[in-house]
């Protein structure tokens, strides 16, 4: 093994040799990495009795009694524990209501059995995969609340939540039983608990001492799972888990020593807003299955979970809803299937396609957004069609007005609530699908559908007696439309065909498939990681930004742009079309020496579209170009420019920023320069948390345009600078784009600038001082390949000065105006502050303009502007902004 001499030189390799007798072997490196990875995961465990404690004894437990049911020759699993609320509570809400004069005790020992059966089955299964299952999530989850509450709040929490929430689980499942339901069916259900219930309250309340973005998750996913059982199964065992999670979030909430703020569902940023939305549609898209092998069909939302599904003829959700207790509605319809997947595969492609388009939304893609809300209405309309259809609803099922009524709302709500979330959050979905790929993937599905049809008719038509009644033009029509649509409405096609042989059943399932198969192969295709619009031409700006741009000129790779290429295809301009205004991401990119070309070029190809261009955040050099071409330039912000090579904190005037580096080297905080994908796991689930805080705090939606968020940080070429202390908690970051010419990085501009609300004061200053000190350093050590500058970006509206001579007098008009609106802004939006804020740095003032021909089309290009930055804004933050405008100044 090689090492290192006092002198510095490298020692040489002793030659191989084997070892000699009684000496003990080294390990090769991947069993010193086994075994290391093993000790750290014994570490772990052992670093969470409660939840190994639990889940031990959960284990044990099953062990002994599978052992004593062998001993006795008995099946293993052939006796499942479980008790009934009918024996517990024979009066229904009346036996609640009695509990006042006898509190709590039994009145016979068959209620003692009941809640003796009922505690049990927290503890034994029903089955060996409910073992495995249950034994590991009650581990896993028990362990993440242990780590935040401690070992003695984690017994507590579980304990107490258990027992007061089974007791009012059990309340209001009778409560819903005699009130809600068609009769007591639920009284006649199994009630069987699972291991999970005693991890559901710790998990709650330990959400209270995450950070916000866990905290947000942990709430979100933990009861998307909970409702998702308890809407489309209705067990009172899914009522007793939400009472227990809900105890254990009030826990949480009152035993929280720091006043955490409430969530905000609608505050958080596009990136977070996408995967709630994402939660939300997955849950729906597995509605079907939980329904379709629930052992319990009396939630709200069982109708709307077997309308969802699928058969071949028979009326299977009113079978299902007529036998609330029966082992499942797989069951109940699979003897007749037992030989074929058909019925299965007619399931779970549309549920696959329902899942595709969830992780769609989670991925941003605006196609994923559109079906959805397409979808989702479509299956609204459809659940009306039945239950107000006469014959949606078989006669040995009531028809009241309530029934109607109430079916309506657990099917028609939940979709809708679905599609119009979706669709009022449209603009936070930026990344759309390339025109010509999806009117080849419509195209393919169309196609499909027809060869379905052709097939199916075909068959139908040669074979006429395999289905009853024997098929004709007329009835085969509307089996091709049962085949297509994912929904169970034969109710609504009484007359469709049935099959009668075993090849007209194989001929139907097997045709039914193709669309939905072609469907789900056609999304994967659109919706995959490199779909995007403009395809050809996003990879050609982004090797052009390589060649040349100003110092914001990287912000045209960014999602929602769209790209003018030069004929020579050596320059380009990102734009995007707003209120008919073109407007651009600052000037052209690529080869600048033919910037008048392209800028004439971008202008004819506006005017051939009845377009108005207007280049926005272009400089001086720039400005200059535009104007030859007949364009206004009107001043809208100011670029602070450092010069690295320059770079010194000598003098009064730099005290602030020495403190904040004396300070920061005091308390341990280091900066770490890194990118996204290179730092760990740990920093970049800090740097999403910080952005989540900082977003959550601000009662206006996110900015973009030219204001980059998470998903910005994950290219490559950008640089992070992180604060992080000495427990390796991130304190502040940054990150810093490229600028390039021909292919080598000239400058770095400032883009994004997060800190904790508890963060150290002057931790921004400090991160910027070192980002300057670090170019600085760079450039002394390799001159060759010194940058030239560091921009600290553009402070919206702010560094204006009308009558400065660089326009006209209607441009200093305006520029009054823009100083008005800038006043009135900064309450909400803080652009002065910023502008003072850079100011602390020294920097040069480089003027940035916007450019345009019709100076009429300012209120156009006002609107295109704000749209482009807050696209997302909504009618109610749009009036929160409002009163933060009239507020009057504390100053």
């Amino acid at each position: 093994m090689s090492g290192i001499h006092v002198d510095g030189t490298k020692a040489s390799a002793p030659a191989d040799r084997h070892p000699s007798r009684g000496e003990r072997r080294e390990p090769d490196g991947r069993v010193r990495g086994v075994r290391a990875l093993g000790g750290d995961a014994i570490a772990w465990v052992r670093s969470h009795p409660v939840a190994l404690v639990a889940a031990t004894l959960v284990l044990v437990a099953n062990i002994i009694r599978i052992g004593i049911r062998i001993v006795h020759h008995e099946h293993v699993w052939s006796q499942s524990i479980y008790g009934r609320l009918s024996l517990l509570f024979p009066h229904g809400w009346d036996t609640i209501g009695s509990l006042r004069h006898h509190p709590l005790i039994p009145s016979d020992k068959g209620d003692m059995t009941q809640l003796l059966h009922m505690a049990s089955s927290i503890v034994l299964v029903r089955s060996l995969s409910a073992l495995i299952i249950g034994v590991v999530a009650l581990f896993v989850v028990l362990a993440l609340a242990e780590t935040r509450l401690g070992a003695a709040r984690t017994i507590v929490v579980s304990l107490a939540s258990t027992i007061i929430g089974i007791a009012l689980g059990l309340g209001l499942s009778i409560l819903v039983s005699d009130h809600v339901t068609f009769g007591n069916w639920m009284r006649e259900m199994p009630v069987r608990f699972s291991p999970i219930i005693l991890a559901a309250g710790p998990l709650m309340a330990s959400a209270y001492r995450a950070p916000l973005l866990h905290r947000r998750r942990i709430l979100t996913i933990g009861y998307t799972a909970i409702f998702s059982t308890l809407l489309f199964a209705g067990n009172p065992s899914d009522y007793c888990l939400l009472a227990t999670a809900v105890i254990g979030q009030i826990w949480g909430i009152v035993s929280s020593r720091n006043l955490v703020p409430a969530i905000s569902w609608s505050r958080g940023t596009d990136h977070e807003i996408r995967r709630l939305l994402s939660y939300l549609q997955l849950a729906l898209a597995l509605g079907p299955l939980v329904a379709m092998t629930s052992q319990s069909h009396a939630g709200a939302l069982t109708r709307l979970g077997l309308l969802l599904s699928t058969d071949d003829g028979t009326s299977m959700l009113d079978q299902c809803l007529s036998s609330q207790t029966a082992r499942s509605c797989a069951t109940m319809i699979g003897l007749r299937h037992t030989a074929t997947a058909g019925m299965w595969m007619r399931l779970l492609l549309p549920m696959a396609v329902m899942v595709v388009i969830a992780w769609g939304i989670h991925r941003g893609r605006r196609l994923a957004a559109v079906l959805g809300v397409i979808a989702n209405s479509s299956l609204a309309f459809f659940a009306a069609l039945y239950y107000l259809t006469p014959l949606g609803v078989d006669d040995h099922l009531p028809r009241s007005a309530g029934t109607i009524a109430m079916s309506l709302l657990t099917t028609v709500i939940p979709t809708l609530f679905i599609a119009v979330t979706t669709a009022l959050s449209m603009r936070r979905f930026t990344i759309a699908t390339n025109p010509g790929k999806a009117r080849m993937g419509g195209a393919i599905v169309a196609v499909s559908v027809l060869a379905m049809c052709l097939a199916f008719s075909l068959y139908a038509m040669a074979f006429p007696s395999s289905f009853t009644p024997p098929a004709s033009p007329g009835l085969i029509l509307l089996a091709m439309a049962h085949l297509v649509l994912p929904l169970n409405l034969d109710g609504l096609f009484h007359s469709a065909l049935l099959p009668t042989t075993p090849l007209a059943s194989g001929v139907t399932q097997v045709v039914g498939l193709i669309p939905w198969a072609a469907l789900l192969a056609v999304l994967l295709w659109l919706l995959n990681d490199v779909a995007r619009a403009d395809e050809d031409s996003r990879v050609l700006a982004d090797a052009l930004i390589m060649r040349g741009g100003n110092s914001m000129g990287f912000m045209t790779t960014w999602e929602g742009n769209r790209y003018w290429i030069s004929p020579s295809g050596r320059s380009a301009i990102a734009y995007r079309v707003l209120h008919s205004i073109a407007l651009t991401v600052t000037g052209p990119i690529g080869d600048l020496t033919e910037r008048e070309d392209c800028v004439r070029g971008f202008m004819r190809f506006c005017s051939d579209h009845s377009w108005t261009p207007a280049f926005y955040a272009v400089h001086d050099d720039e400005r200059a170009v535009m104007e030859n071409e007949g364009c206004s330039a009107i001043r809208i912000g100011t670029e602070m420019v450092v010069i690295p090579a320059d770079w010194q904190t000598r003098g009064k005037k730099w005290q602030d920023i020495r403190t904040a580096i004396n300070k920061a080297g005091k308390t341990g905080i280091t900066d770490m320069m890194t990118t996204f994908d290179a730092a760990p796991d740990s920093i970049r689930h800090q740097i999403i948390d910080i952005s989540e805080q900082w977003a959550e705090m601000k009662s206006l939606p996110e900015m973009h345009f030219t204001l980059g968020g998470v998903d910005e940080l994950m290219d490559p070429r950008v640089m992070l600078l992180v604060a992080v202390d000495a427990e390796g908690t991130v304190q502040g970051v940054t990150s810093w784009l490229p600028t390039y010419r021909d292919g080598n990085v000239v400058g770095w501009t400032l883009d994004f600038m997060r800190h904790r609300p508890d963060s150290p004061n002057g931790i921004m200053e400090f991160l910027i001082a070192r980002m300057a000190e670090r170019l600085r350093d760079q450039g002394e050590a390799d001159p060759a390949n010194a940058v030239g500058f560091m921009s600290l970006s553009t402070a919206p509206l702010a560094g204006l000065n009308p009558g400065d001579g660089s326009g006209s007098h209607n441009a200093d008009i305006i520029t009054h105006a823009l100083t008005m609106v800038s006043d009135m802004l900064e309450p909400a939006y803080g652009f002065k502050s910023l502008y003072a804020f850079k100011h602390k740095f020294h920097p040069l003032a480089d003027p940035v303009y916007v450019c345009m021909p019709d100076n009429a089309k300012m209120p156009a290009l006002a609107l295109a502007v704000t749209e482009a930055y807050v696209p997302s804004m909504d009618a109610s933050q749009i009036i929160h902004v409002a009163r933060t405008l009239v507020k009057p100044s504390t100053a």
